[in-house]
């Protein structure tokens, strides 16, 4: 499974808005995304066209903690705006968030973690974003999702 919150803030201020922070394309391949949100559809285009790092969407110093989180062909991998090379990941993992990671570590499901530390953390809020994703030997296959979150 695959959770976020969908709060954003700017600095310490909270935005009015929600923000969906995971996607589904329509090859079955699971995006999410941590850090400015005006980053995650040119972070998506930039994967798609080959994640060549000479080739990453323009940042700014403040935009280095914006991460892509990609899960295809039975694999997941992160990619950092600062260090735009493949980091493979593998569950449980969180990002953002120390009281997500405990909580799975704990047994919690990536949901109830999200829910769990929306209660303890002033960055994160709103509704919890998921998908729930099966592994198979034809690699990672969406199974659900929250119903019409992921686009």
């Amino acid at each position: 499974m695959v959770a976020a919150d969908s709060q954003m803030t700017y600095g310490s201020t909270r935005a009015s808005g929600e923000h969906r922070k995971i996607r589904t394309a329509p090859d079955g391949t699971v995006y999410a995304f941590t850090g400015t949100a005006a980053l995650f559809e040119p972070m998506i285009k930039w994967f798609e066209g080959g994640a060549k790092p000479e080739e990453r969407p323009l940042f700014s110093e403040s935009d280095g903690a914006s991460t892509l989180i990609v899960w295809c062909d039975g694999r997941c991998f992160s990619y950092r705006l600062e260090t735009p090379y493949p980091c493979e990941c593998f569950a449980p993992d969180a990002w953002g968030s120390v009281y997500a990671l405990g909580a799975m570590d704990s047994g919690a499901t990536a949901r109830e973690a999200v829910e769990r530390a929306i209660g303890r953390e002033a960055n994160l809020g709103g509704p919890v974003v998921w998908v729930e994703l099966k592994r198979s030997s034809e690699g990672i296959r969406l199974v659900a999702s929250d119903g019409g979150a992921c686009a």
